[in-house]
């Protein structure tokens, strides 16, 4: 993603690349409207939607999220 022109001039921040580095399989974007960071983390069927003020919100949110999906495969 590359930062967009926002009415008013303003740009959207770039997508955090670092999280598609370590994460190829996640969907990560901000919202013009909302003003957040959101992602969508492959975790069960339908994934995990979990968003935040900052890229490091959401990055910690993502980690979260994943180290408990592979904490509950190792004990199923």
């Amino acid at each position: 993603m590359t930062p967009t022109t926002q009415p008013g001039g303003e740009t959207a921040p770039e997508e955090p690349a670092d999280l598609h580095s370590r994460y190829p399989d996640l969907v990560c974007w901000w919202g013009e409207h909302t003003q957040r960071w959101w992602a969508l983390a492959p975790v069960g069927r339908a994934g995990r939607l979990m968003e935040g003020d900052s890229k490091d919100e959401v990055i910690r949110a993502v980690r979260d999220v994943l180290n408990e999906a592979a904490a509950r495969s190792r004990i199923a």
